[in-house]
């Protein structure tokens, strides 16, 4: 009985710590991952603005599941971290490149890959937020009436 015990402890001590959660100012995310490169042929100073990056916003129960398609990262990047700050109804996401662990961890070239960023926010109040993502205006999300909302960048003109 006992040793049933220590395995079980075992066991959530391995489901723990095998979540990789971040918690910035309140907000938890989590379950983040990419995907492979979709295309790999353009280099540093090419910019393509049909792959621009869109942002899919998915509500389920306090939760928003959120989805970057065609954001843009070196060819050798590695994991990428998600991280959220909630300031009213204003709403941050940045999107960094895992820093590496020693000299010649990754190997930076000058090829961008757009790739499609996964995440989850937790335990997010409100149903309207104002999204920035990386220092660009996507505008409203609101959940008031749909559950799903796509999102593209808006350009301001002086």
């Amino acid at each position: 009985m006992k040793k049933m015990k220590i395995i079980a402890v075992m066991l959530l001590g391995v489901l723990l710590t095998g979540c990789s959660t971040s918690k910035i100012d309140g907000i938890a995310v989590g379950n983040v991952s990419n995907s492979e490169c979709l295309l790999k042929d353009r280099t540093r100073g090419e910019s393509d603005r049909s792959w621009g990056p869109r942002l899919i916003l998915t509500r389920e129960g306090n939760n928003i599941v959120g989805e970057i398609r065609n954001y843009e990262v070196n060819c050798g990047h590695r994991d990428l971290i998600v991280t959220c700050k909630q300031d009213g109804s204003n709403l941050t996401i940045t999107v960094k490149e895992e820093e590496p662990k020693e000299d010649g961890d990754i190997q930076r070239t000058s090829c961008l890959c757009p790739v499609n960023v996964y995440f989850t926010i937790y335990d997010i109040e409100g149903d309207l937020f104002h999204v920035n993502l990386e220092g660009n205006d996507f505008g409203n999300a609101s959940f008031k009436e749909e559950n799903r909302v796509e999102l593209t960048v808006i350009v301001h003109e002086n």
